[in-house]
């Protein structure tokens, strides 16, 4: 176990079925490999009074990339357009580093 911190929180909150393709691009293109997608509800994406199912895309990220990333998934989910969603980062305390040893 590794403890670490100087990491950050970087948090989407998108329309459902962007998520997938999120996490895609950063492990491909920002060969970050630390996220998650999970799905909820919320009135962030209201069509005609009929809410719409989310997807929240986390990813862990050190602080010396967490701009970067922030600014790629900002241009990558066109967050900047109506209703394609909401980013947001934050510092975390500490994270721990796990490590998966091969068995022999």
């Amino acid at each position: 176990m590794n403890q670490l911190t100087d990491q950050k929180l970087i948090t989407c909150l998108i329309p459902k079925g962007r998520g997938s393709e999120a996490v895609a691009a950063l492990k491909e293109e920002m060969s970050i490999d630390c996220a998650n997608v999970s799905s909820g509800r919320s009135d962030l994406f209201q069509h005609s009074n009929k809410e719409i199912e989310s997807e929240i895309v986390t990813a862990v990220v050190s602080e010396a990339q967490a701009d970067e990333v922030f600014s790629f998934l900002y241009e990558k989910l066109e967050i900047d357009q109506p209703h394609h969603g909401i980013l947001f980062q934050n510092s975390l305390l500490s994270t721990t580093a796990f490590t998966l040893s091969a068995s022999e």
